[in-house]
This record gives C-alpha cells, sequence and structure tokens, in this order.
C-alpha cells in the first residue's frame, strides 16, 4: 500500500489542501499585471502553492515562467531560464518563436537554440562590461524589461507572468544595488505579474516591510503560516478514507490529535495503514 504521507515533492492541483486563497491571490496578482511577495518557511507548501496557481494559469491559456533561483549559481545564467523559458512557452513555431524572442529581448542579443530531440529551447546571454554582480544585475533588469515587452504583445485577455521561488537568491548574487534597480524596472510594468517567493523569513520580511528599502510598498505581502488545523483534519479525513478501510483507525487517531501533534504521529499512522500494532511500535522499532 502507497505511504499518503509524502513530503518533499510538489502537490498537483487536486492534491493540495487548505491553500485556496493563496492559490487564489497568486493567480490574481498575475491576472491583474501586480506584484506580490509570499513569505514562509521552508515546508510549509509554498513550492506547491506556486505550482498550483501555475497550473490553473497555463490552463486558461497565460504565459507563466516559474523558476527557483537557487538552481541557478549566477544571475546569468537565471536570466538564461528567463530567456530560454519565455520561448518555451510561445506556441507560434521554432523559427517564429526565435524570431519573437530576439525581438522582444533585443537588447540582451540572446543566442538560442532548439533540441528537436528533447524538444526544449536553451539561451545564451553575455555579461559584458563591469563586474560580475553589477552586469548579472543589469542582464536581469533587461530580461524583466523583455518579458513586459513580449506581455504587451499578447492578445488583451491572456495574462503574462514571473514567478520567482527562493528570490532572496538573487538579491544575494546582485549585491546591494539589486533591489534598487530591480524596482525601478518593474514598478513601471503594468502588463506583467510578478510573484516573489522566498524562505528567509527575517531577510525577506526587512527588505519588503523596511521603509527604508527599495521593495517597501512595491506589492502586496503575504506571510505564509501552516494550514489551519480543524479544516486540514477534514481534508485529511476524506484524502484518508480513499486509501483503503483501515483508515477508519487513522480516524479515531490522527483526526483526535491536535494539530501540533500530527507530525509526531505520522509513522505510527503509517504503521496503521501498513497493518502493524502501533500500539507497541516506536520510531526504533525494527518493524519501521
Amino acid at each position: 500500500m502507497k505511504n499518503p504521507f509524502e513530503f518533499g515533492r510538489e502537490l498537483g492541483i487536486g492534491e493540495l489542501v487548505d491553500r485556496n486563497s493563496e492559490v487564489a491571490e497568486v493567480e490574481e496578482v498575475i491576472k491583474s499585471g501586480r506584484k506580490l511577495f509570499l513569505i514562509g518557511p521552508r515546508r510549509y507548501g509554498k513550492t506547491s502553492i506556486l505550482k498550483a496557481a501555475e497550473d490553473k494559469l497555463q490552463i486558461a491559456n497565460s504565459v507563466v515562467l516559474r523558476l527557483d533561483a537557487e538552481s541557478y549559481p549566477t544571475l546569468e545564467m537565471l536570466v538564461n531560464g528567463i530567456v530560454a523559458g519565455a520561448a518555451k512557452q510561445l506556441k507560434s513555431g521554432v523559427e517564429r518563436a526565435g524570431e519573437q524572442i530576439r525581438k522582444f529581448f533585443s537588447r540582451l542579443r540572446p543566442e538560442l537554440d532548439f533540441s528537436l530531440s528533447d524538444s526544449a529551447w536553451t539561451a545564451k546571454v553575455s555579461v559584458g562590461s563591469g563586474s560580475e554582480k553589477q552586469g548579472g544585475v543589469t542582464l536581469l533588469v533587461e530580461a524583466l524589461n523583455g518579458l513586459e515587452s513580449l506581455a504587451k504583445a499578447q492578445p488583451p485577455g491572456r495574462a503574462v507572468g514571473l514567478v520567482i521561488d527562493e528570490f532572496q537568491k538573487v538579491i544575494e548574487l546582485g549585491g546591494d544595488s539589486a533591489e534598487a534597480q530591480i524596482r525601478a524596472a518593474i514598478q513601471r510594468h503594468k502588463r506583467t505579474g510578478y510573484v516573489f517567493a522566498g524562505s528567509k523569513t527575517q531577510m525577506l520580511s526587512a527588505m519588503t516591510m523596511d521603509a527604508s528599502r527599495p521593495f517597501y510598498r512595491l506589492g502586496t505581502v503575504r506571510f505564509l503560516g501552516r494550514c489551519p488545523g480543524p479544516t486540514l483534519k477534514l481534508s485529511s479525513d476524506r484524502s484518508l478514507l480513499r486509501v483503503g478501510s483501515k483508515c477508519r483507525i487513522l480516524q479515531r487517531s490522527v483526526l483526535s490529535l491536535t494539530w501540533l501533534r500530527m507530525s509526531r504521529t505520522t509513522f505510527r499512522c503509517w504503521l496503521t495503514v501498513a497493518g502493524t500494532n502501533f500500539a507497541t511500535a516506536s520510531p526504533s522499532s525494527p518493524q519501521f
């Protein structure tokens, strides 16, 4: 029997529970061309919220680029990812898409390549003169401006958005001037929606709530908390009932526990599903 308690992966639209308002807010920000900072510790569901919103927007034919800043060692590589992602979103054929990307991101002079075997785009831009940090920020600003040009070329009903997870990494790579330069660019953008998410809560809180910082009042700030206990218990109940008849035991164990004790009892609940008598089991038990 499959373990119903899974960690460390993105959840699909049908799997994510008790985050409807957060997903809806991300969708609305993209559709309306606004800015949102989504802040919360790791394993609070930020990435799954972003994925669920992205999936819903793409069903509606929106252009959504979602990137994890921690996956890119340099800003130049992040910019390459943005340009390649934009090319992927254009559904006008390889040759036509390449022409459009070179037009929208003309200041970056991107070198584009499309792999027929992988059906994937790659892009290459250059830092040019200046320090690596300063050059990287300049490239990122030009990429954001290029994305806005792409957004303006879309039909009125087609939303365009950029979602950057672990956004604090961008500022760490870009240095002290990155915040001001990014704000100067995107505060003029009316067609592209931006969602910047991150897990370094103290750093991002200071970045967005300190009146002396450039991102102050740039957009909405959403602090992500734990899922509400009672609603989560009900949703968990419904999901577990689909696992099998043995989950009736879980109703009397998991759902009778407080939300704060939920994580501690997860392994016992799974032992119950697997048919183990958890009254005598422990984390050090050979059965585990």
